[in-house]
């Protein structure tokens, strides 16, 4: 993506809200798993926050383990003007999103474009966790099996009992004319404990052109950001060594193709640690 040409098509964003303490934000992208933590913290003062740095943050590691489902969780359809999506009750995380305006292949009877390319076995985007505290795979309960506009709004919240007095509230707000979705993510502390370790919202990605693209030699492919007013775009080759951090104001981070970017926008100023880790491998 030498320049914003490489993903005018699309650009859809969460809108990444506070909680009830504080909020990091973090995604995974993969092919072979790339994954990056868009981290950012607000002191608000209450037991449980902690100082805003980054500088002795661990870096977040792939899981191997296959991620745990649920039998009876509920697949949630959400349909508005541009898009079809489906959201599950398992880890209360993202299953597809389907463009009514762009298609797979130029065919006259192509499917629309899916931009979650993902499964059960690799997991999905926007799980969320907070260190050993609350795990990615709770059972998330929405309180609806059907999403309804009304006056051009609609909203799906999910709760999931995370143990030890903790009580996680996703709440996923839609506009029926927009493709940005707003996540807030109220992390309730009923324990009296402060909270340990890194609040994370967690990406998986593959790339969106199945088979590759002649465009790919000019243009880049993989994860990317607005970062101190300038677009970093990270080379797989950069992951050889392990985990890469950029740190300072993020306005956004996502994965990126030749036409279009699944991103995360943080709220102004809460952006300011994205890692990635991944593999060579992106194709």
């Amino acid at each position: 993506m030498d320049t914003y040409r490489a993903f005018l098509a699309v650009i859809i964003s969460f809108a990444i809200l506070l909680g009830y303490q504080y909020f990091f934000v973090g995604f995974d992208s993969q092919e072979a798993p790339i994954e990056a933590q868009v981290q950012g913290v607000t002191n608000e003062g209450s037991s449980g926050t902690v100082p805003a740095t980054q500088t002795q943050l661990p870096a977040p590691q792939v899981s191997s383990a296959p991620p745990v489902t649920y039998a009876d969780a509920r697949d949630i359809t959400v349909e508005n003007s541009l898009y079809t999506a489906v959201f599950s009750e398992n880890g209360g995380a993202l299953k597809s999103i389907v463009l009514k305006n762009h298609r797979e292949t130029s065919a006259k009877d192509s499917l629309g474009k899916e931009v979650v390319n993902s499964d059960d076995s690799l997991g999905y985007p926007l799980k969320f966790s907070w260190g050993s505290a609350v795990g990615q795979d709770l059972y998330y309960k929405s309180t609806t099996d059907r999403v309804s506009f009304t006056d051009g709004k609609a909203k799906l919240v999910m709760e999931a009992q995370a143990g030890g007095g903790l009580v996680i509230v996703r709440t996923y707000t839609f506009d029926l004319n927009s493709y940005m979705i707003d996540l807030d993510i109220s992390v309730q502390n009923m324990s009296g404990q402060p909270l340990q370790g890194i609040a994370e919202l967690h990406q998986v990605n593959s790339p969106f052109m199945k088979g590759g693209s002649p465009a790919d030699r000019f243009l880049f492919r993989g994860p990317a950001g607005y970062i101190n007013g300038e677009l970093q775009e990270i080379k797989a080759k950069e992951f050889a060594e392990g985990p890469v951090t950029l740190q300072g104001n993020i306005e956004w981070a996502g994965y990126g193709g030749n036409y279009f970017l699944r991103g995360i926008v943080p709220l102004e100023g809460a952006g300011v640690s994205y890692t990635m880790q991944g593999t060579e491998d992106l194709t």
